[in-house]
């Protein structure tokens, strides 16, 4: 399955190795590029940061329960839609005035606070945040 680099949902699959102790991480379809890590995060930053100018960033990222398991986790990574407040822009204009959008600080994104948790996607800022 081919991905072009302006896609905006990414499949990565992260499987636990035959030993049962270390784990690797490709995107779907591409196992033959897959990256080794002690655990389903460090195998999946270390996928991310290889292929961060393929796929660069932000991402929105969350794990498809009905597609893994123990042994094999998939995580999805989607484009979080553009800042309803600016439009995409990243710029609040005003009368006499012209700044950053507060609502995204400027990225023009609509992010979710960082840090969220509890089946809710969690941001990410490029390849090292996962």
């Amino acid at each position: 399955m081919a991905h072009s680099t302006t896609s905006s949902v990414l499949r990565i699959v992260v499987e636990r190795g035959r030993g049962g102790r270390d784990w690797s991480a490709s995107l779907e379809g591409e196992p033959q590029q897959a990256c080794g890590g002690s655990s389903v995060a460090a195998a999946l930053n270390r996928w991310l940061q290889l292929n961060r100018h393929r796929f660069p960033g932000p991402y929105m990222a969350h794990f498809d329960a009905s597609q893994s398991s123990l042994d094999r986790q998939v995580v999805v990574l989607a484009v979080p839609p553009p800042c309803p407040d600016c439009g995409g822009s990243g710029r609040y204009v005003g009368l006499s005035l012209v700044e950053n959008c507060r609502a995204c600080g400027g990225s023009g994104l609509a992010l979710p606070a960082k840090g969220t948790v509890g089946g809710k996607a969690r941001p990410t800022d490029g390849p090292s945040a996962v």
